[in-house]
């Protein structure tokens, strides 16, 4: 079996326990990678874009020589490569982006597009607003075998999804007792 080269964005943020659940899946031809530059992002076949403070991640785009953004809006939309995107991550590739009040902090939105929805910025209200819950998957998926406990934080919001291309999780609301 060819190995596969997963790469997990690690300048900052969540980025160890997403390399830590790759390697809990044992598969000798899974290679976990972090990526910190454009050298790095050349040897996957696959992107993780953790959660962190998606405002840092935009300063090191502003600030960074090596342009490891344009080699990831390659990676993106040239070679079309498949990129998951949790919170921060998931907010860096949306196509539209609301509540963005550092959208022009820098000169540029430092969007990398790519993932056709609308997404809002801390939707969900502060660091204090957070809990876990659990989603339901859609059957036809089968990607999980049970329902995915799931923690909700100081996140993002789907607004919208623009394309059929996009798969989606959904929250069932909780019955009420009696």
């Amino acid at each position: 079996m060819e190995n596969i080269t997963i790469g997990v964005l690690s300048l900052q943020g969540d980025f160890q326990p997403h390399i830590n659940h790759f390697r809990k899946l044992e598969q000798p031809s899974l290679i976990i990678k972090e990526v910190r530059n454009k050298t790095d992002l050349r040897a996957c076949d696959g992107l993780v874009i953790p959660g962190g403070e998606s405002t840092t991640l935009r300063k090191c785009f502003a600030y960074d020589n090596d342009s490891l953004y344009n080699a990831l809006k390659n990676f993106i939309h040239v070679k079309k490569k498949p990129v998951w995107g949790t919170c921060a991550g998931c907010i860096l590739l949306s196509k539209n982006v609301e509540n963005n009040d550092k959208e022009n902090e820098y000169g540029n939105d430092f969007s990398l597009g790519g993932l056709d929805i609308t997404i809002c910025r801390n939707y969900y209200g502060s660091q204090n607003d957070s809990f876990i819950c659990t989603l339901h998957v859609n059957p036809e998926h089968g990607a999980f075998k049970n329902n995915l406990r799931a923690p909700c934080i100081r996140a993002p919001y789907i607004k919208e999804i623009l394309s059929n291309n996009v798969i989606s999780f959904k929250r069932r609301k909780k019955k009420k007792r009696k």
